[in-house]
This record gives structure tokens, sequence and C-alpha cells, in this order.
């Protein structure tokens, strides 16, 4: 009996000593491999900024600890550079195909636009956090949560109470993507007369095309010419009085302007109007009018509510809802 609990004792021991000697073995690899990924990215021309990295987690995890990372490209015509105040990932040893990312607490986004003005966007969190599997070596799965967001950009500061991110890669290739932000709060000034607090904001949408590695100039305008686009299956805003549903395909001009072609049905136009003359926003009579026009041609609902169908489009830069020019558009980045 004892013989056998020496020989249990001693196979016991010999795992020990092999998974101690496979966790190390995978943390050499995990430092190889970041100064390979940072390499590669600095050859693509890219700023990476990684001052010291820091792997725990043994025996089941590999954390990897990144105090004030950078990430950016500074020899682009509109330089940016991304600025956590940490990154936090943990992988398991038997599953190098999935990574949880802790999201940092706060980040900050700058970038230096064509007229040599710095934009500033400040993102702080209470928590947050992704999961992402990879499957043949390109991104499959990516689910993303955070709640307290708050935001500082040069418009103002706001707050999201809750995002929920969710992307999936197709047989096809394609990315399906969907978004809710709950509990938002614009900033100040901003709303008109529909106040500031947005209570849900929720999106579906098939992206086709090869996505781009990076949102610049030269990544967009590949992915414009290889024909990809925004397939919008729901698109949905509820916001005071109004609600807003949509759906349509959304791409880039040459310009790389967006073009658009969607549907919006609207509810509560008619409280919205009211409530824009109340802020002053419209004069009351051309509120009054709008509505009473706009119930001719809205139609009820299953509810009884008059929901208006409206087409809205952008073209040319221009961006119209029916046949009413609302703004111009720019690129979404300059060439």
């Amino acid at each position: 009996m004892q013989s056998k609990i020496r020989l249990a004792a001693v196979v016991l021991a010999l795992l020990g000593l092999a998974w101690t000697g496979y966790w190390v073995a995978a943390k050499v690899w995990l430092r190889g491999a970041i100064a390979d990924w940072a390499a590669a990215r600095e050859a693509e021309g890219f700023t990476v900024g990684i001052i010291e990295q820091d792997i725990t987690g043994f025996p089941f995890a590999l954390e990897m600890h990144f105090p004030t990372p950078t990430l950016g490209r500074l020899d682009d015509p509109e330089p940016w550079l991304w600025m956590p105040d940490r990154l936090d990932i943990e992988l398991r040893p038997w599953a190098f195909d999935r990574a949880r990312i802790v999201l940092p607490a706060e980040q900050r986004f700058s970038r230096l636009d064509a007229e040599g003005r710095v934009w500033l966007l400040t993102l702080r969190m209470a928590a947050g956090e992704a999961n992402v599997v990879f499957s043949g070596g390109a991104l499959d799965r990516l689910d993303v949560e955070a709640h307290g967001v708050a935001f500082e950009a040069p418009l103002g500061a706001g707050r999201v109470g809750r995002v929920t991110a969710r992307g999936r890669r197709g047989a096809d290739g394609a990315a399906l993507v969907t978004l809710t932000l709950d509990d938002i709060t614009l900033p100040p000034g901003a709303g008109a007369g529909l106040g500031r607090d947005i209570a849900r904001l929720f999106a579906e949408a098939v992206a086709s095309g090869p996505l781009p590695r990076t949102p610049d100039a030269a990544g967009l305008d590949a992915w414009r010419v290889a024909g990809g686009a925004i397939d919008v299956t729901r698109l949905e805003i509820d916001w005071g009085p109004l609600s807003v549903s949509a759906d349509g395909t959304l791409a880039l001009d040459d310009a790389l302007r967006p073009l658009a072609a969607l549907t919006a049905r609207i509810v509560g136009y008619g409280a919205a109007l009211e409530a824009l003359a109340a802020a002053g926003v419209v004069k009351q009579r051309d509120a009054s009018l709008a509505t009473t026009v706009l119930n001719l041609i809205a139609t009820p609902d299953a509810e009884g509510r008059r929901v208006l169908t409206v087409p809205v489009s952008a073209q040319n830069g221009v961006l119209m809802v029916g046949p009413i020019a609302i703004a111009r558009l720019a690129p979404v980045v300059s060439r």
C-alpha cells in the first residue's frame, strides 16, 4: 500500500514538474510572440510602446500586464495615438485561440487633423472586459461589455450606462455585428429640445468586403474599392418622445464620404416637434403645421400609433431626409 502511495506521489510530482516546465515554456513563447507582433506592426508603420510586460497566473493562466502601452501612426497625414492607462490580457495555457481582456479604466485617443487641430477623446469606465476567439489566425468572435462609461470629447462630456457589442465572422468572411448603448447622456448643450438623455440605441449590421486592419484612409479606400459595404438590418433609437427604427445600406464614395440608402420609421414625431418648439428650436406655428402635414402621410401601426416612413440617403456629401437636405457630410478620414 505504501509503495502505491509513493508511486502516486512520484507520478504527481513528475506531472507537476512537467506542467511547470510547459507553463514556463509557454511564458517564454508568449514573450517572443508579443515582441514579434510589435516588430510586425512597426514594420507596417505603426508606433508601438510597450515599456515592460509582466506575465503571471501560474499554474492555470497566463496573465499579461502592460502598464501604459501605446499604439498609433505618427507618420500619417492625420497622426493618431491610443493611450490606455494599462492593459491586462488573460490566456489559458491549453487554449491560445481565445483571450480575455480587462478593458482599461482610462484610455485616451488623440488625433491631429489636416488643419492642425488636436482632437482628444478620453474614456473612463467603472468595469469592462472583452472576450475574443481566433480561428485560423483571424478574429472569429468578439464580445465586449462595459459599464459606467464616461467620455470627454471636443464637444463636451457625457456618459453611457452600459455598452454591449458582439461580433461574429460569417462563413463568407462577412462580419456580423451588434451594438447596444443603454442610458446615454449627451454632452451639455446637445440634444436640442429632445433632451440629453437617450434611453437606448441598438444597431445590427453585416459588414462585407475585406475589413481594413486600421481605419485610416488607405485601409478604408481599399475596402471601398473591393466593394465593402455595411448592410444595416436593424437600427433603433429611443430618444425622449421619439422612437426611430431604420434599415438599409451604408458605404463610402471615392472621397471617403458616407453613402447611405436607408428607410426610417418614426414614431412620436408630433411630440418631438412640440418639444423642439418648447425649446425654441422651431416656431410653435411651424411645429403645428409640420405635425398636421406629417399626419396626412403617416400610417397607423398595430398599436394605433402614427408611423412616418421616410427615405434617408447620403450622396455627394449631402444627407437627405426625404427630399430635404439636412447637412453636409465630410470625409470620415482625410486622405
